[in-house]
């Protein structure tokens, strides 16, 4: 996996709105994660998320609650 990074002229809720369909879930305000791609949910006052790759990423509290019903 490369962490190349993309440039584009589409807001990430338009990709939010593209991709939602097909597996991807919005956690933060800059982080749209392929769900399928998710190691592990930490639990925590706002939680957060074990990517395969070792990365860490946040979810927001207004984000919590959807999050968890998505990725059971």
């Amino acid at each position: 996996m490369s962490n190349k990074k993309i440039t584009t002229s589409k807001t990430l809720e338009e990709y939010e709105g593209l991709f939602m369909e097909h597996g991807f879930f919005r956690t933060h305000q800059s982080n749209l994660i392929n769900l399928s791609y998710v190691k592990e949910y930490l639990k925590g006052d706002r939680g957060s998320v074990l990517m395969k790759n070792g990365d860490v990423l946040g979810v927001a509290k207004n984000r919590k609650q959807k999050f968890v019903q998505q990725s059971t």
